[in-house]
């Protein structure tokens, strides 16, 4: 039997799985509930599928639509979502679902798929298990309106309703992947998806063009500016420029045969600031073609303990967004030969195919313990998307707004204290 992956796409993850999966000559079928820049290629030829996605968007686009419209387009939603789930049954053993989504609202299907005997697994990927306390893209939106007292309750209820879904997903899957510096909420072990691999569509026909550099051309290429530290990284650029003569690029909305000429294009290019993995799609992408990239953040501790075992080019704090630079544009040579044995690595171990054989060995119960993580040793409290200084206001306000209750963190008691430790420090 088949292999559902679905129903949400981020960074083109399950797509790069289903062409895994099919270089196995392993049945899967992607199935989006939603479109985005990823759907293309993987149109339905079913008329239930087109409905669920043409509701889902009538959903977003009427969202502040009368009530009777909004009842209208979500009951159709879900009873196209149920007949869908009911031919599901006959057609998959197995579900990896994404996004913490399922194929029913609030996960009412999981259930179901487990009377019927279905192995259940989830892939979470970062804002859908991250607190959002520490998610830069919620902070900077909700920081441009100044009412620090709504943002707390909004991010309070959102904290209530995302924990209680974790909690739902935990007691129901058989087997969940994250990472470590996103699992504050979850009680039960994981499997850190890092250690499997980002199966990654390179395309074979990419316009190569041999470019004569003068002068360094350094690119940003964020698919959202509020997560990616785009305002902060223009501060920054600006002060290099009276130091260095180079030339800074900045892109976004790209479809992917232009992002990766941009990226060939270009000398260096700069993936974000404030990120809690040392490689993002981004950055992946980058080393796929032997380009430079730099990538910031302050999860070092962490993802040192993997070090022997996921290759990192460059991750390192903010405040060597300098150093770093002028060292690429430099040639460091040691960076060049870091880059090469960093590229070697993504291309044996992280190819479609290799990973898609993981999952599916896992799926069949494969030994998974050298690959998996007890969350309840969560020690990361920075974030992503957002710099220590304004994280630290931010949980400070929260906190005396709301109490230690909106950090949801009673079941972990230290790291409870080293977010307020952090909060309340001079640090």
């Amino acid at each position: 039997m088949k292999i559902f992956l679905g129903p949400i796409e981020i960074a083109g993850y399950l797509r790069g799985l289903k062409k895994g999966f099919d270089e196995n000559d392993i049945q899967a079928d992607l199935v989006y509930f939603y479109k985005s820049s990823f759907h293309s290629g993987y149109e339905s030829s079913s008329s239930i599928l087109k409905i669920i996605q043409f509701s889902n968007s009538k959903r977003a686009f009427n969202c502040e639509s009368s009530f009777i419209i909004k009842i209208f387009w979500f009951s159709l939603n879900q009873l196209c979502s149920i007949i869908f789930l009911l031919l599901s049954l006959f057609k998959y053993k197995y579900f990896i679902f994404s996004y913490g989504k399922s194929i029913l609202y609030n996960n009412f299907d999981l259930p179901i798929l487990k009377f019927f005997k279905k192995k259940i697994a989830f892939i979470f990927f970062g804002s859908d298990a991250r607190p959002d306390y520490i998610d830069g893209l919620i902070i900077n939106k909700e920081f441009s309106t100044n009412d620090l007292k709504k943002i707390t309750n909004i991010i309070d209820n959102n904290i209530k309703k995302k924990k209680k879904l974790i909690k739902k997903i935990e007691k129901l899957a058989d087997f969940i992947f994250c990472y470590p510096t996103i699992s504050h909420f979850f009680t039960k072990k994981c499997i850190n998806w890092y250690l499997i691999g980002f199966p990654q569509i390179i395309p074979n026909k990419i316009n190569l063009i041999n470019y004569n550099y003068t002068t360094p051309i350094l690119s940003h290429i964020p698919s959202s500016p509020f997560t990616k530290g785009t305002k902060e990284i223009r501060i920054l650029i600006e002060k290099f420029k009276e130091k260095q003569n180079i030339i800074y690029k900045e892109y976004n909305n790209l479809n992917s045969q232009t992002l990766f000429e941009i990226i060939l294009s270009s000398n260096i290019i700069i993936d974000q600031l404030y990120s809690d993995v040392p490689i993002a799609g981004l950055s992946l992408e980058c080393i796929r073609l032997k380009k430079n990239v730099v990538i910031f953040g302050y999860a070092q501790d962490i993802w040192k303990d993997y070090s022997d075992r996921i290759p990192i080019f460059i991750y390192t704090t903010p405040d060597e967004f300098e150093v770093v630079l002028n060292k690429l544009i430099n040639n460091d040579v040691l960076l060049k030969e870091k880059l090469l044995k960093t590229n070697y690595f993504f291309e044996k171990h992280w190819s479609t195919k290799k990973v898609a054989k993981k999952y599916f060995d896992i799926l069949n119960n494969e030994q998974f313990l050298d690959i998996s993580f007890d969350p309840k040793n969560t020690k990361y409290i920075y974030g992503c998307g957002i710099s220590k200084d304004k994280l630290k206001y931010f949980l400070k306000n929260i906190i005396e707004i709301k109490g230690l209750s909106i950090l949801g963190l009673s079941d972990k008691p230290e790291l409870e204290k080293k977010f307020i430790e952090f909060a309340y420090s001079d640090e």
